[in-house]
């Protein structure tokens, strides 16, 4: 478990590192913000009744690509910002892309895909890359995220975009943080979630061959019984995975499992991605359940999850049986016309 000191150490460094070019995206994507007047709210229960893929670009997505095509009318995807392209070569539209780096290559990443994301949501951290928001023909959406130390109010301020998520240490972290935060989905799958790679296997799905030759800071054994490589960043993003599973999502009843095969993740629970995908159907509100989502889940407000892992997020959890703070004001009247809508 991911302790408040380790958690704080990667936050410093990182702003020692990027602090300057975020605040520079941040300007630049806060225009494209403002002038588009989109809010995360329009996500708000979106997912209730259907299943999503979160899509990350470990090896074992390879392996998974061909169902998540067969079986793509059944569920939504998202996916991180580096696997658009093999989603696309392979014959997959994700619903959703989401990038949270300042330095996601565009060129290399979207710019060959970059006709095809008509009908493609862009969620992307207000301190990435603005050259993807840009270029991007479908919806963007813009979040930003606060830490622990605070800069949230460097980047609000900057521009303007106060649609704030927990910081959660990279970009597939970031799905699992809006989608559950936010849209409520009935069940969540992830998918190449690895964290490793074995000698075999290349450092990205389909991409760099090259890096499982010299990006090994440490061996593993996966949940395969298998050797493996994992580098630093891999297993700070693994435990801080873990840590919030453990103290935000499970105590909450969120019906996430990782269906990515080999993989270092301790505590989600694990699934066969073929059955899963094969007993999956959408289903529809009834009178009940519409009451009840509005009662007990939305009222006036929406509760976000705490930015910290580790353990400081779980004491926070089970002192005040709940944690977070109140980031979002959606009253029920609001609420009441979108559900009127989405049900008609």
């Amino acid at each position: 478990m991911l302790s408040k000191n380790e958690v704080l150490g990667q936050s410093k460094a990182a702003f020692r590192q990027w602090g300057d070019l975020w605040a520079k995206n941040a300007a630049i994507n806060g225009e494209k913000y403002k002038n588009d007047k989109k809010s995360y709210k329009d996500f708000l229960y979106t997912g209730t009744g259907k299943t999503i893929a979160c899509v990350g670009l470990a090896p074992s997505f390879e392996k998974s690509v061909s169902l998540l095509k067969q079986y793509r009318d059944n569920i939504d995807i998202a996916v991180v910002d580096k696997a658009l392209g093999s989603c696309i070569d392979n014959g997959i539209i994700p619903n959703m892309v989401f990038i949270m780096d300042s330095i996601t290559d565009y060129e290399r990443w979207c710019e060959p895909w970059i006709d095809k994301t008509e009908n493609i949501i862009l969620i992307s951290n207000i301190t990435a890359n603005p050259i993807w928001a840009q270029n991007w023909k479908g919806p963007v959406y813009f979040t930003t995220n606060k830490d622990n130390i605070q800069t949230e109010q460097i980047h609000g301020k900057i521009s303007g975009c106060w649609d704030i998520i927990p910081a959660s240490s990279n970009v597939g972290n970031s799905i699992v943080v809006f989608v559950t935060q936010l849209m409520n989905y009935d069940e969540y799958l992830l998918v190449g979630f690895d964290f490793v790679f074995t000698p075999d296997m290349n450092y990205y799905a389909f991409q760099d061959m090259d890096k499982r030759y010299w990006m090994r800071h440490g061996v593993v054994i996966d949940n395969y019984g298998r050797y493996a490589y994992i580098t630093q960043n891999l297993l700070f993003t693994c435990r801080w995975l873990d840590d919030f599973y453990i103290a935000e999502l499970r105590p909450r009843g969120f019906r996430i499992v990782n269906c990515s095969g080999g993989t270092i993740l301790a505590n989600v629970p694990c699934a066969n991605l073929e059955r899963k995908l094969k007993h999956i159907k959408k289903r529809q509100f009834n009178d009940q359940e519409k009451q009840l989502v509005m009662k007990s889940h939305l009222q006036e407000e929406v509760i976000q999850a705490s930015p910290e892992a580790g353990k400081i997020l779980q004491d926070t959890l089970v002192e005040k049986k709940f944690i977070g703070e109140v980031i979002v004001r959606y009253y029920k009247q609001d609420f009441i016309q979108w559900m009127n809508e989405r049900t008609a």
